[in-house]
């Protein structure tokens, strides 16, 4: 269904739901088709739309920038999937001061070296440049744990997850332990940190993980040469109820029983 508001208003946002009342925009803009990707809510990431649209939710991808906070304030949440081209400092302004007044916010990294247009730009470095403001930092690693087995925090964000796999990921450090808390960590082998973690930042939410490979339902663009593999829907893992718990918690719908004290 299109949404006639945003053709009227931004030719390049489109709606993929209309059912639900908070609204998620999904990040198309920083090279998220690049090399081997297909990071999309039409291609590789439309199992995961289609998830958070039965959870009620309105999913949208902004298809041009620069993200500004008039953009922003339209949605209640901001995804961004593993970005390949760094933010302007407007942008991350904006997407802080977004979150700071109290919208969500969930951040999709990828492992070390994961620079898929050669530009020297991988995702842990473009979001180095503004996510230790959330109390965190993606670590440089290059790892895969399937199931991960370590430190499985028992909240309401992680009801009904208890298999989450990752083929090729970062681990998160927390830098502000009293506001940042891990999910699911890695084995001791692999250092043990989290790769899924929440943090509050101001009266916003975010949620941050270390891998695209679990959102990944195997879609590509036809012009794709490279295989993406259907992790996202392997029926021995938790990845639909993941996803929607995650964002679910950005828009303040979970996590009540998570003791974190904002960042100022």
């Amino acid at each position: 269904m299109i949404n006639i508001r945003m053709l009227l208003t931004a030719f390049c946002l489109i709606a993929v739901s209309l059912s639900g009342q908070t609204r998620i925009l999904f990040d198309n803009t920083h090279a998220q088709v690049a090399g081997s990707a297909s990071w999309t809510i039409t291609t590789g990431y439309s199992d995961f739309a289609g998830e958070l649209s039965k959870a009620g939710f309105e999913v949208n991808a902004l298809n041009q920038g620069p993200i500004n906070l008039d953009t922003l304030n339209e949605f209640d949440i901001l995804v961004i999937p593993e970005p390949n081209r760094p933010f302007s400092a407007d942008e991350i302004s904006a997407i802080k001061t977004y979150t700071h007044e109290g919208h969500g916010l969930f951040l999709i990294c990828d492992h070390n070296g994961s620079d898929r247009d050669g530009d020297g730009w991988d995702s842990i470095r473009i979001y180095t440049v503004f996510v230790s403001d959330f109390g965190f930092s993606f670590d440089k690693r290059t790892m895969s744990e399937h199931p991960l087995t370590n430190k499985l925090n028992h909240c309401s964000v992680m009801s009904g997850v208890e298999h989450v796999g990752s083929w090729g990921a970062t681990s998160i450090s927390i830098l502000k332990p009293a506001s940042v808390t891990g999910l699911i960590c890695f084995s001791a082998k692999y250092g043990g940190n989290p790769l899924i973690v929440v943090s509050k930042y101001g009266q916003g939410r975010i949620a941050a993980i270390g891998d695209s490979s679990p959102f990944d339902d195997g879609s590509k663009n036809s012009s794709k040469s490279r295989t993406l593999y259907d992790n996202y829907n392997m029926p021995d893992y938790d990845h639909h109820q993941m996803s929607v718990n995650l964002v679910k918690w950005c828009a303040g719908q979970l996590g009540e029983d998570l003791q974190l004290t904002p960042i100022p």
